[in-house]
């Protein structure tokens, strides 16, 4: 009801001197079954209107900033719900926050109204004055009223700290609600909870240059796992220069270095040309982990360096077992290499076996020897007896051996 000069215009018959200042607002907090501040503490103080002035026009929306929530001492609580502040009671002890009116001390009049109406009055009807013939000046007061709050917003910003460091990890807060998590290429891990961190920093680090990784579904822990590579050989590659393997396994969300006597054997030398990689799970691997997801048991091969060398991986076979063909001379055309797809049943079954499958041509056979090649294998073996030391040597053992 305010006009254009403001609560001072509207309260100019009332002897309280009231303005647009004097409206004052006092913000308090519930917390831990009290409102904080108490009455005899100091508080936060902030005008109830904003105007142009204590004499100008009120306007019709008023914007508090920068509430001191020091003052409020409001408690942290992580569990509370929507339901808890639904309804407030006196036995809420958190979730709400008071605007209570501080000043002025008679508020919007209507505890002193009839006592300024009654004087007003009383001043209009003054006798001693109209016999003398003074001009009698009066205002009668206008009525008092209760402000309505068409419409309430409250925003605010919320900030945490969490420390990652191990040094400053005991100023995290314990128990706190608060969570951060990596994500990975096949999943997420989380680093921080309740206060205590299990991860390495705010962002996850990969240190290799390249990392194959294998998942293994239905595995279980201690078992033999054989693995066939068929690699094509990178051109880049020389003798000397390739790139060291680097192989671990994933327990419970942690990367763990295999132990080289985990590795049964190795027929690809690396992983340079194909063959057969055979590993001994760890009796700790497991198949729970978020960063690489649930439900398989992970091993990776990785590559600090020259990983560009590394040979291209054509397939992988899992349950491989490798062949030897024992001549007993009931085939003598037998061929010298069995293209794939050869070999499509075991001789004698085999329980537990249900297939089998030859995914890559035979290699390392060799034709039978007759007797010339006989007379001149051993008499190139008495002249250099396996020691490379001439050119000769080395051209006859590099020959015989691919």
């Amino acid at each position: 009801p305010f006009d254009q000069q403001g609560a001072k215009s509207y309260f100019s018959a009332y002897p309280f001197q009231i303005d647009n200042d004097s409206f004052q607002l006092r913000i308090s907090a519930l917390s831990d079954y009290r409102f904080h501040p108490r009455v005899n503490e100091p508080a936060q103080i902030v005008p109830l209107f904003s105007a142009e002035g204590n004499d100008g026009a009120v306007e019709d929306h008023r914007l508090i900033a920068e509430v001191d929530l020091e003052k409020l001492r409001i408690r942290h609580d992580i569990h509370i719900r929507p339901e808890d502040v639904e309804d407030y009671s006196n036995r809420k002890a958190l979730g709400y926050i008071k605007l209570e009116l501080s000043g002025p001390s008679i508020g919007f009049g209507h505890d002193v109204y009839s006592q300024v109406y009654n004087a007003a009055v009383s001043k209009s009807m003054d006798i001693k004055a109209i016999k003398e013939g003074n001009p009698l000046t009066y205002e009668t007061p206008r009525e008092p009223f209760a402000p309505m709050v068409e419409n309430l917003f409250i925003n605010y910003t919320a900030s945490s700290r969490m420390f990652f460091t191990p040094a400053m990890s005991a100023q995290n807060e314990r128990g706190g609600h608060h969570a951060f998590f990596h994500l990975h290429p096949f999943g997420c891990r989380q680093v921080y909870a309740e206060g205590l961190i299990s991860g390495s920093g705010i962002i996850p680090t990969f240190q290799d240059e390249g990392c194959l990784f294998l998942g293994l579904k239905e595995a279980i822990p201690g078992m033999q796992v054989n693995l066939l590579f068929e690699l094509e050989r990178n051109d880049k590659w020389s003798v000397g220069r390739r790139p060291e393997i680097r192989w671990q396994y994933l327990s419970h969300d942690v990367w763990k270095p295999l132990k080289a006597e985990r590795i049964q054997f190795d027929d690809t030398n690396g992983l340079i040309h194909s063959g057969i990689l055979s590993i001994e799970l760890p009796g700790d691997i497991t198949d729970d982990n978020q960063s690489m997801g649930r439900g398989l048991f992970w091993i990776c091969g990785s590559a600090a360096q020259k990983a560009e060398l590394m040979s291209r991986i054509r397939q992988i076979r899992t349950d491989a077992a490798s062949a030897r063909f024992v001549d007993d001379g009931s085939d003598p055309d037998h061929p010298v290499s069995l293209p794939a797809g050869s070999a499509q049943e075991l001789a004698s079954p085999v329980q537990g076996v249900l297939g089998v499958d030859q995914p890559l041509p035979s290699m390392g056979g060799r034709l039978t020897e007759d007797s010339r090649a006989f007379n001149q294998r051993v008499s190139e073996v008495l002249r250099h007896k396996n020691r490379a030391i001439t050119a000769w040597d080395m051209e006859r053992l590099l020959i015989r051996r691919f």
